[in-house]
């Protein structure tokens, strides 16, 4: 796994991150942008974050530690709600990109009171698999979690999770995901898709793409993005 940050003149992007076979690795990030500011730290086994201590009970699955928090400001700094992906010692989740760990996606709010979001599920279909949850993202409205997780041999998958509903759902295939802050797609995703040439230019390639908030492509950028989009 590799992390980029990107800056491109009237658009932020926030968080990007590439998967790799390397699911198991811990993220740190940091995002800032006028709508949502975010700054994410990784937590030792033996720290705070640690939900038990001792050996776990019989049939329990142990939260072991958090590895990543992402906490989100308001435009005054002062923290509406943190992202917490929490590390669990649950069975590893089936992909395309092999065996990955199952983990959790948590919200905390300033009065310390935390609830669930997503766990990690194995299904038949790997758009609906989640395994490796990871780059939590919030929605300019912040009424939406983007996420990432594993699935396909070549590509990630996107999901989101909307707090309004208490609903999750998939939305497209993908290797990175960023939320546009600017400009003409402002509040869409830019992900970047593993995509196939049709004839005669047969073969893969990796393409930058602007997605609406159901996953439907509404421009596809090239390689590398530069500029306004």
């Amino acid at each position: 796994m590799k992390l980029k940050s990107m800056l491109f003149k009237g658009t932020v992007l926030i968080g990007v991150i590439t998967f790799s076979m390397m699911m198991g690795c811990s993220v740190s990030k940091t995002e800032d942008n006028k709508k949502v500011t975010a700054s994410s730290t990784n937590e030792n086994m033996n720290k705070s974050g640690n939900l038990e201590t001792g050996a776990p009970k019989e049939g329990v699955n142990k939260i072991t530690s958090i590895t990543s928090t992402t906490d989100i400001k308001d435009e005054k700094g002062n923290i509406e709600f943190s992202l917490l992906i929490r590390k669990t010692n649950k069975s590893l989740i089936p992909t395309g990109m092999g065996e990955v760990e199952s983990n959790e996606l948590w919200i905390k709010y300033p009065s310390g009171k935390e609830e669930l979001l997503v766990e990690c599920k194995k299904s038949e279909k790997l758009e609906d698999t989640i395994a490796g949850i990871q780059n939590p993202q919030v929605s300019l409205d912040k009424t939406k979690i983007y996420f990432m997780s594993a699935a396909w041999m070549t590509s990630g998958s996107i999901h989101v999770y909307d707090l309004k509903t208490k609903s999750e759902r998939f939305v497209c295939s993908g290797n990175t995901l960023a939320i546009i802050g600017k400009g003409e797609y402002k509040g869409k995703l830019l992900v970047r898709k593993h995509k196939y040439r049709s004839a005669p230019d047969y073969g893969a390639y990796d393409t930058y793409c602007v997605v609406d908030e159901d996953g439907k492509e509404l421009k596809e950028l090239g390689e590398e993005v530069k500029g306004e989009i």
